[in-house]
């Protein structure tokens, strides 16, 4: 298995775990997906999601932040960035 298909399961696992409520373990999925592939935007943006939900702010849109320097058209990401900085 291929890096990226490997990150690909470990994030599509941690988007069933975080939609169960399972913010704490949709992160450690989330990180292992960026350990695999780190410019994996759309991981690092739910991970920024997942401590936002955690209420912690600062260390959540520091992970949107990144994810927009890898795809700075990502929408829904953006909307969640300008939603919790205003």
């Amino acid at each position: 298995m291929t890096n990226r298909k490997k990150a690909i399961e470990l994030f599509e696992t941690g988007v069933k775990v975080m939609y169960e409520g399972g913010l704490s373990t949709a992160i450690m999925f989330y990180e292992a997906a960026i350990g695999y592939d780190p410019n994996f935007y759309e991981a690092l943006g739910n991970l920024g999601l997942c401590y936002m939900q955690m209420g912690e702010l600062h260390k959540g849109i520091s992970y949107l932040e990144k994810a927009l320097k890898i795809n700075p058209k990502a929408y829904n990401l953006i909307k969640a960035l300008k939603k919790r900085k205003n």
